[in-house]
């Protein structure tokens, strides 16, 4: 299905409002739509642009809640970044296989990478393999809430974009009509169509 790069945009910064909301609210631990932000960008922009949907949504939240210790922070928007290259998979096929098959993964890297920096460079353990093992072990409980959280996210994310048009499409009919429906869906196509033409003119 083919989606205008406008609704993309729209999307986009819908989304990032809402990692922001969240982030700088009060929230289960490692429960965030990033993940699933990344994973949706990295379906629906190409690389490596897509990168900014999710890393900007990081940094407008760190702006004011403070950021860790920088090579941590740098591990953590690097798992965001491969995460998004991950989104990938799911351009072209859409399935629930899918979604949970990346999200596992999405978890899987998150927690590799960012515990693997926490153990390197917090001071929290030492610098041994029984630290890294520790690390790894005492994260666990953080691992699980990141699984089930991205599980979530990425499920809904998914589903309501791939519905969403249907979903237009039938409430603006049943509110005015077929005919008029049709209309107003061509309408807005070719306004949307001359706003982008317009942008790359100036672009």
């Amino acid at each position: 299905m083919i989606r205008s790069k406008t609704e993309k945009i729209i999307w986009s910064g819908l989304l990032m409002t809402i990692v922001f909301l969240i982030r700088t609210s009060d929230h289960m631990p490692n429960v965030v739509p990033v993940a699933a932000i990344a994973l949706w960008a990295g379906a629906v922009w190409p690389m490596p642009g897509a990168t900014i949907v999710p890393l900007t949504a990081m940094l407008m939240a760190d702006v004011i809640i403070g950021l860790a210790s920088w090579p941590v922070m740098l591990a953590v928007y690097l798992s965001y970044g491969l995460i998004t290259g991950m989104g990938r998979w799911m351009k072209k096929r859409f399935s629930p296989g899918r979604i949970a098959g990346s999200a596992l993964m999405g978890a899987v890297v998150f927690y590799l990478i960012t515990n693997a920096a926490v153990w390197w460079f917090d001071g929290m353990y030492p610098r041994t393999m029984d630290g890294l093992i520790l690390s790894y072990f005492y994260a666990l409980p953080f691992f699980r809430s990141t699984l089930l959280g991205d599980l979530a996210y990425t499920s809904s994310l998914f589903v309501s974009w791939y519905s969403w048009p249907i979903a237009a499409s039938w409430v603006t009919e049943k509110v005015w009509g077929k005919r008029r429906a049709e209309s107003l869906v061509l309408r807005t196509e070719t306004k949307l169509a001359e706003v982008e033409k317009l942008h790359e003119n100036v672009v």
